[in-house]
């Protein structure tokens, strides 16, 4: 019986890799960096990245990072005062 053995073809079976979690240290240093790329910026320097396959996706997170907070910024000092005439106006004050 093991003859026909030879014509049957069997198929690998396949599995899930099981996960690195050695590596999320790595996604909490990325974060880090978004930070203090930011902080940079903030304090009006410019920030150098070594491209290490995700440089690109570190600076553009920065500069959404950076954008987003100032964003926050930018909408509480625009005010809006509606009623038979909308105003809206930009204040200056802290």
């Amino acid at each position: 019986m093991e003859w026909i053995k030879i014509f049957k073809r069997e198929k690998p079976k396949q599995s899930m890799p099981e996960p690195k979690f050695e590596d999320n240290w790595m996604a909490e240093r990325y974060q880090q960096n978004v930070k203090e790329g930011v902080l940079a910026l903030q304090n009006g320097k410019s920030v150098k990245i070594l491209d290490d396959g995700r440089g690109y996706e570190l600076a553009c997170d920065i500069k959404r990072q950076f954008i987003l907070e100032y964003q926050k910024q930018l909408s509480e000092k625009i005010k809006i005062n509606g009623g038979s005439e909308i105003t809206v106006s930009f204040s200056n004050a802290p």
